[in-house]
């Protein structure tokens, strides 16, 4: 008896010691949360699914939906300078269809160019190309995109703009695309270049020594009525701009997600760590992880976690420095109080 009795005081033991440890790891990883995040002005106007372009040291959201119907894009321009931690409003995207969500943009030569995107409402691929002049606050239009798509990369590498991925609309079937181009601003024409070796939707991506890094979140998205399938990606896509040729690299995920905060994004870089922000992975709930690739070393690393769960944003970085804007927490009604913009100084930069 009195053998049970110490083998069942040492269980207890046992079992107290295990639960207080795990309490204290659960409790190190939640006040790691949010370590060398700040919070800054919030956002002007609420807003998911746009795409960002870092210009003269500012930050330019376009774009995007600022309510619950993620198929009623505006035509949003708002910009936020980190020199006064101040927000503001600039001249408005003058799409005839009266908004854009998931457009893409490249920046080249001083001006903003933005192409195609989901046109509003209804979300049907569009085809429409913009460039933006910030000396004069001003949009003109320029040649169509040869295939209409949202939701893909547009990437300046040398003398050209490169258009990969995407869909052409947000209604099955999706229409996923391979079929790439280069854009040659200087002549306003457009070239095919070797195609994209798989599909891919909600895109982080660099140009980097040569090479443009290609990190897709998903391979597939099918939208029913009832229904929605993903299909995640792996690895990392690699475009070899001289060669013109692609490789993929078989490089594990540190998470799988879809809808990171830095999907369409031009400027996510910091040196040559590409930097993969929040998102949704397949258990739904939204998360703060703050991962990257190395572009030099070509493998994944994690930095400090984010203050919280977050997706469908924006992220840029200026001046060595991440910021974080606009999505929402875990549902799509969160984009009303979703307002904060974060600032993150990488210790490793």
């Amino acid at each position: 008896m009195g053998k049970i009795m110490r083998s069942s005081v040492i269980i207890c033991v046992v079992f107290l010691v295990t639960v207080f440890i795990s309490g204290c790891q659960t409790q190190s990883m939640d006040t790691r949360a949010g370590k060398n995040w700040e919070v800054l002005s919030p956002i002007g106007k609420h807003v998911y699914g746009m795409t960002t372009a870092v210009l003269d040291g500012r930050i330019h959201l376009l774009g995007g939906v600022p309510g619950e119907d993620w198929t009623d894009p505006d035509n949003l321009h708002q910009v936020y300078d980190p020199a006064t931690d101040s927000w503001d409003l600039l001249a408005s995207i003058p799409d005839p269809c009266g908004g854009l969500g998931w457009p893409m943009s490249a920046v080249y030569d001083g001006k903003i160019y933005l192409f195609g995107g989901g046109a509003g409402p209804g979300l049907e691929g569009s085809g429409r190309v913009w460039a933006y002049d910030p000396d004069i606050d001003e949009w003109s239009g320029l040649s169509d995109m040869p295939v209409e798509r949202m939701n893909g990369v547009a990437v300046t590498a040398g003398d050209y703009i490169y258009i990969f991925a995407g869909h052409r609309l947000h209604t099955p079937p999706a229409d996923e695309l391979v079929s790439s181009y280069k854009y040659d601003p200087s002549t306003d024409t457009y070239a095919r270049v070797a195609n994209i070796p798989e599909t891919a939707t909600f895109i982080t991506r660099a140009y980097y020594n040569g090479y443009i890094y290609v990190i897709p979140s998903l391979e597939h998205e099918w939208l029913g009525e009832e229904v929605i399938e993903y299909v995640y990606s792996q690895g990392v896509l690699k475009y070899d701009v001289a060669a013109d040729s692609w490789t993929k690299l078989n490089i594990p995920r540190i998470r799988q997600r879809t809808f990171t905060l830095t999907q369409l994004c031009t400027d996510v870089a910091i040196g040559s760590k590409l930097f993969i922000l929040g998102g949704r992975p397949a258990d739904g709930e939204r998360i703060n992880l703050a991962a990257y690739f190395d572009m030099e070393t070509e493998t994944f690393g994690q930095a400090d976690p984010m203050p919280r769960g977050r997706c469908c944003g924006s992220a840029a970085v200026v001046d060595g420095k991440i910021y974080v804007s606009g999505g929402f927490w875990n549902d799509v009604d969160d984009v009303y109080n979703c307002t904060e913009t974060w600032g993150y100084e990488f210790p490793g930069k």
